[in-house]
């Protein structure tokens, strides 16, 4: 746990002051965040990734009990400097949906998204996606 916490606060440490209004530059490594209607240039790797939107967020709320978890789809952006560019879906719940996507020879991974719903608040939030690039092979999760 120890080590999760030191890896989240490394990732989150990686996003560089915005170049552009709406973008950011983080330099490639196991995780970052990205604020939804950002875009993030990975450094290091033709690659470009812009949090669009989120299309659904029927996840439990922190503050209930829930017999299943719920899921929230998130609309992702990526594209490179040759022109090639794909939108996409990526899933909270691997039952309801894909959590991963491969653009080119980029692995893009939906580790989390926050904030969690709370029970009465409303639907409207700020919300930040927390995602892995990989290149290759798919990490083992």
């Amino acid at each position: 746990m120890k080590f999760l916490r030191l890896s989240l606060l490394a990732a989150s440490l990686c996003v560089a002051p915005a170049p552009a209004p709406g973008r950011d530059t983080v330099v490639a490594g196991p995780m970052f965040t990205v604020k939804q209607g950002r875009e993030l240039k990975i450094k290091g790797a033709d690659l470009r990734i812009t949090f669009l939107a989120v299309e659904e967020d029927s996840r439990c709320p922190k503050d209930v009990e829930c017999i299943q978890a719920g899921n929230a789809r998130v609309r992702l952006l990526a594209r490179n400097s040759k022109g090639a560019r794909a939108r996409f879906v990526l899933n909270t719940d691997i039952l309801r949906g894909a959590r991963r996507y491969e653009f080119g020879k980029y692995g893009i991974e939906l580790i989390r998204l926050s904030p969690q719903p709370t029970a009465g608040a409303p639907k409207r939030r700020a919300y930040e996606a927390v995602l892995s690039i990989y290149g290759g092979t798919p990490p083992n999760r």
